[in-house]
């Protein structure tokens, strides 16, 4: 009988959080990370590897000042990234992991993570605190702790007055992890 889940009214607890379902995933003794998981994070680690050395290589060789300087690409900066273009570089690493940290929590199971957003049987009150850390962190990081992090402010900074639009921007160009990863799963089935 415990092995059996839990049922809320006439439906079944999700996979996510089912603990006779991992137990039946992971024997005692098996290694933790199978090999669609090793799979799904060496690509990933890659991909992202790959975009952040790429936005590096582009803020040491091209003066970017906002975000919409990528529509006009001049290459012929000194070889050094200026302070808000570490900003640009570190908001970019942080919300492509923000986005990327809702399709881990759905991996595996085959259900769409728009869907269940807002779910109680998809996620849980400790993967909303992650996220609420994730996004007062980076806030705080950048808008408060700006010179201890050796970064500059976004949102109140008198040189870059439109650091609000590449804010936006770099949440909404992260995003698309996210809705990658949802078509993918969209056509998959």
């Amino acid at each position: 009988m415990k092995d059996k889940p839990r049922k809320r009214g006439s439906e079944h607890v999700n996979k996510i959080g089912n603990w006779a379902y991992f137990k039946e995933q992971w024997k005692l003794g098996a290694f933790i990370i199978n090999k669609p998981m090793l799979g799904e994070i060496l690509s990933v680690g890659i991909f992202f590897f790959v975009l952040l050395f790429a936005f590096l290589l582009i803020f040491q060789h091209a003066d970017i000042n906002s975000m919409t300087d990528f529509l006009n690409i001049h290459f012929s900066g000194n070889g050094e990234v200026s302070h808000y273009e570490q900003t640009l570089l570190f908001s970019i690493f942080v919300w492509t992991h923000f986005f990327y940290l809702f399709n881990a929590r759905a991996f595996e199971t085959g259900e769409s993570v728009l869907l269940n957003l807002f779910s109680k049987k998809f996620w849980s009150k400790g993967f909303w605190t992650i996220v609420c850390v994730i996004v007062f962190g980076q806030l705080l990081i950048t808008e408060v702790m700006f010179k201890f992090f050796n970064v500059e402010p976004m949102l109140h900074n008198a040189e870059h007055p439109n650091g609000w639009l590449d804010l936006l921007i770099i949440i909404g160009f992260s995003s698309l992890v996210l809705w990658i990863r949802e078509i993918w799963q969209l056509f998959k089935k």
